[in-house]
């Protein structure tokens, strides 16, 4: 299952590390481990540095007009001999030797001409890459094709594989890795712990490098696949989950780059990786290591070769422009974009680690491809605790829910392809042929089994799988300026007012590059308010934050419902509840969610008292499930406001926020409780109570001269544990007069509920 691809590749520099940023156009090249041959101490600090590559103990770089700077290792002329001119584009280094790719499509080697390094290496301009194993060169040329040359140890030369259809290699200690069209990988020379025999099947690799004795592949999600030798726990120390946009090995020790551009460090260690964030490159050597900041034309906290990742100096898709500091022009720099990580909270994680959430119902085949179109599948099962899991998550609140379980090629197999190792049919099930599967709700005779439909044509909810261990969408999208399609834009949502993103490079007060679009920028009138722009639906009401905010300009107006409060109106009754919707949008959390049980009926969002009659809506319904129930009074019905008492909640051994309404002026209020029962019960002031005994009064407080009463801080001193229910129940009594005392509403609650 793939994770939604929010531009992966990109580093995040968040807005505030201004410094780390300032600093990068002044020193782009990181270099640390062991200082022999001056290999970290005589690293170049100018700012004018496109790429670097690195030997055993020799370091390399590309400069922007395309000539070389080399330092380190020198006894071999790796140093000395570094070509001049300016028309390179790639460099490589090997052990003791190095090679470069020049805009004609041919290349130059120098340093150790052992083996041929150097005079045998090949002829033409057809070369789009080189890399350098520890004594062997390998070359991609234009038809897709390999040329390898130097020692043939291991068979790194004399195995090289035949034909095309390969798009990059990357030199290995004694042989290298190719990635061909379809994103499979294939590696040759040395396989002495497996680095070979062992490289793992399939496709979806963007990304590979080897070592001694051990290699690494990045896959298209941002995982890591580890194979070869275990030593120093290369293997087993391997960084889990996703989140990686780059891997390197040079020897002994693998780095890996994550989304914000931090260093991960496995196998050997040398103490005193950057802790940086926004680096663009990791290079792994023998004895040091680089990592490489960048250059940022746009200052927008990106470097360009993560901007223009095909280095061809356009924009194409999937890229942002490394020459607008805001591609999506919603008012935040793309590099802040990319590091604006948060992790959208409608996905819950399940004990396989990867994430779950709930889609509006549909039917079965639309659920499908809705889930698709976002890059996720419907969840597939694998063993009765993710069952149980899904069940008692999803189930418990929003009834049966289809999963991805279908047999329309005439056998029973998952979306996502995953073979089918566990089931947990209901009696009876499968009762038909070409079926998909759902879990049944609290109506199914055996609720939280799988039961089957022909077609899968009646409308349920789904539950969506995307790959843990990181929640989907944990960053705005710089490359849309509305990320989670609520019709609101990032920057909007986000609270930005005003555009700051100038271009001014110079510092002369006029834009150098252009920045955000005025033209397609929406500020947010009230800054201070803001919405998620990674959830549909904030507040998680049901109704979407672009629905509740209708014309888009960031502020809660006298007709709109507010997208950042759950309850507009403080009436006690969530908005969706009140608007009579069943199920929530895309982004709404089903565990917070009310739905409404008698959506023909409903009340006014925006009015706490929707018929006026002097009692807030919350008050009227007071179990809040949007029907009118025993012991409700109509929230459209003026004529029937009542004496009520409402309650925010309680907690054991804590305190109690009571309210009551409609009572009489100026008399006195006393709340009761009773954990035993709903009554009725008589007492000695002629009254009967919906109460069973024992009956426990609280502490008496008076009504104002509305009727109306509050009070906060009545202590609530319970001990039985969270869940339990308790029925409450609030009396008047009035002091001095013929009238008779008066009981409100009955209120069942349970411990630790609001």
């Amino acid at each position: 299952m793939l994770r939604r691809p929010h531009s992966f590749f990109l580093p995040a520099v968040v807005a505030f590390i201004l410094a780390h940023s300032v600093a990068s156009q002044d020193a782009p090249i990181l270099a640390w481990g062991s200082d022999g041959y001056g290999a970290v101490s005589d690293t170049p600090t100018s700012a004018d540095f496109v790429e670097v590559a690195i030997g055993w103990d020799h370091g390399l770089a590309l400069k922007v007009d395309g000539s070389i700077v080399s330092w380190g290792r020198d006894d071999k002329g790796q140093v000395t001999n570094t070509p001049s001119g300016n028309d390179f584009v790639q460099v490589a280094g090997g052990a003791l030797h190095s090679l470069a790719l020049k805009s004609d499509g041919s290349i130059i080697s120098w340093g150790y001409d052992g083996f041929g390094l150097v005079s045998s290496t090949p002829s033409g301009t057809d070369f789009v890459q080189v890399t350098a194993g520890a004594n062997d060169s390998h070359a991609l040329k234009a038809d897709g094709s390999i040329v390898s040359w130097g020692r043939d140890a291991y068979g790194a030369v004399g195995d090289t594989p035949g034909g095309s259809g390969f798009v990059k290699i990357v030199g290995t200690s004694n042989g290298a890795i190719a990635i061909r069209s379809d994103s499979s990988i294939v590696a040759w020379g040395d396989d002495g712990s497996g680095q070979v025999s062992n490289a793992p099947t399939g496709t979806g690799f963007v990304q590979v490098a080897g070592g001694v004795g051990h290699s690494l592949g990045l896959k298209s999600d941002g995982s890591i696949a580890s194979w070869g030798s275990d030593d120093i726990g290369r293997i087993s120390n391997t960084p889990p989950g996703a989140g990686f946009v780059q891997v390197s090995e040079k020897y002994q020790q693998c780095l890996a780059l994550k989304a914000d551009g931090s260093i991960v460090v496995w196998g050997v260690d040398w103490g005193d990786t950057p802790e940086d964030v926004g680096l663009a490159r990791v290079r792994a050597g023998k004895s040091f290591s680089l990592a490489f900041r960048g250059v940022d034309s746009d200052q927008d906290f990106l470097p360009d070769i993560r901007e223009d990742v095909n280095g061809n100096g356009q924009v194409d898709a999937g890229e942002t422009d490394a020459l607008d500091q805001d591609t999506d022009d919603d008012g935040l720099s793309d590099g802040e974009e990319a590091g604006n990580s948060r992790v959208n909270s409608s996905w819950l994680q399940g004990p396989s680690g990867n994430f779950y959430r709930l889609a509006p119902p549909m039917n079965w085949s639309q659920a499908s491809a809705s889930a698709r179109s976002g890059f996720f599948e419907l969840a597939s099962v694998h063993d009765e605790i993710e069952a149980k899991w899904l069940s008692n998550t999803f189930g418990s609140v929003n009834g049966s829910f289809w999963i991805g379980l279908h047999d329309f090629a005439g056998t029973f197999e998952w979306t996502d392809g995953s073979p089918v190792s566990y089931t947990r049919w209901a009696a009876g099930e499968p009762n038909t042929s070409f079926v998909a599967a759902y879990v049944g709700g609290p109506s199914s005779a055996e609720r939280g089994f799988w039961y089957t439909e022909f077609g899968g044509v009646t409308p349920r909810p789904s539950v969506w799988e995307a790959s843990g261990p990181e929640g989907p969408m944990t960053i705005t999208d710089p490359l849309t300026w509305d990320s989670d399609y609520d019709s609101l834009s990032d920057g909007l949502e986000d609270g930005i007012d005003q555009i700051v993103w100038d271009g001014d490079l110079d510092g002369d007060g006029n834009p150098d590059v252009r920045g955000t679009d005025p033209a397609v920028f929406s500020p947010d009138a009230h800054p201070s308010s803001v919405t998620d722009p990674l959830d549909q639906d904030s507040d998680d009401d049901g109704i979407s934050d672009g629905t509740e905010d209708a014309n888009a300009n960031g502020m809660k107006d006298v007709s709109e419902t507010d997208g950042a409060d759950p309850d507009t109106d403080e009436d006690g009754l969530p908005d969706g509840l009140e608007i009579g919707l069943t199920f929530g949008t895309l982004d709404t959390d089903g565990n917070v969610f009310i739905a409404d049980s008698d959506p023909g009926t409903t009340t006014d969002p925006i009015l706490i008292d929707t018929d006026g009659g002097g009692v807030p809506d919350g008050v009227e319904d007071h179990d809040r499930n949007g029907a009118l129930n025993s012991w409700d009074t109509d929230p459209t019905n003026p004529g029937d406001e009542a004496f009520a008492v409402y309650l925010s909640g309680v907690i054991p051994g804590s305190s109690t926020h009571i309210e009551v309404w409609n009572g009489t002026p100026f008399e006195t209020i006393i709340p009761a409780y009773s954990l035993s029962g709903s009554g009725p019960s008589a007492t000695s002031i002629g009254l009967t109570l919906d109460l069973t005994r024992p009956i426990f009064l609280m502490n008496p407080f008076l009504t104002n001269g509305f009727g109306r009463g509050s009070v906060d801080g009545l202590s609530v001193p319970l001990t039985a544990p969270p869940g339990l229910p308790v029925w409450f129940q609030a009396v008047e009594i009035p002091l001095g007069s013929v009238l008779p005392p008066r009981a409100s509403n009955p209120i069942l609650i349970p411990i630790g509920a609001n």
